[in-house]
């Protein structure tokens, strides 16, 4: 998880909402399409909780504060409390585990912390591990990251591995001083940053975060 800076809501969502019955149920199809189409360039195609790549065809609009909540009378319809999400496995089934992550699997649980909201400071309540697992301090919010989104399912950990290993690749790539600061950060720099089709790297928070050790 990485903090995302929320843009203004697409007006044609602005224009509904002020709307007679407006829901979320009832959403415009163009209005949902405006909705999906910016989620995927805040988040630069990542899944606001797992942060593998995703597309618009595969993707689900998630409410952080959940739908069924007795507080979110208004909410449903907040862009604010929109982020854009895998599939979580929904169409996956394992007999042996539980194997749904994100929005599939925390439902209409509530977590702490919101990636869109800047007084959580997400990017300090994360911390990865070289073993690719991601934990908190937060000793509840990792109870959420365990149970609720269970982003330390076997895959997800092998995910963030992959990407790690291939930053270190990347890093020992560099010529000369493979320790020298300033290429580290102009790495960093790169890696924060969207890319091509304004997409970030898959699972770029752990690559975020060893440059950053690097840096200390």
């Amino acid at each position: 998880m990485r903090f995302i800076a929320k843009k203004n809501e697409p007006l044609s969502l602005r224009n509904y909402r002020s709307s007679a019955g407006a829901t979320f149920e009832g959403l415009p199809s163009k209005v949902k399409t405006d909705i999906k189409n910016q989620l995927l360039d805040e988040q630069g195609h990542t899944c606001a909780y797992c942060m593998q790549q995703i597309k618009f065809e595969a993707m689900k609009v998630e409410h952080w504060l959940p739908q069924s909540s007795n507080n979110n009378k208004s909410s449903t319809l907040d862009y604010k409390n929109l982020l854009g999400c895998c599939e979580g496995n929904e169409k996956k089934h394992d007999k042996k585990k539980d194997i749904r992550t994100c929005d599939t699997k925390k439902a209409n649980d509530l977590i702490k912390f919101s990636p869109a909201n800047p007084r959580d400071e997400i990017n300090r309540k994360i911390k990865y591990l070289s073993s690719g697992k991601i934990l908190s301090q937060d000793q509840v919010f990792n109870l959420d990251i365990e149970n609720k989104l269970n982003l330390n399912l076997g895959v997800m950990v092998e995910n963030r591995k992959v990407a790690l290993e291939s930053i270190k690749s990347r890093l020992n790539q560099l010529s000369g001083d493979k320790r020298c600061k300033s290429k580290i950060q102009k790495l960093l720099d790169k890696v924060s940053n969207k890319g091509r089709g304004n997409k970030y790297t898959p699972f770029y928070g752990v690559a975020i975060d060893y440059l950053n050790k690097k840096l200390r």
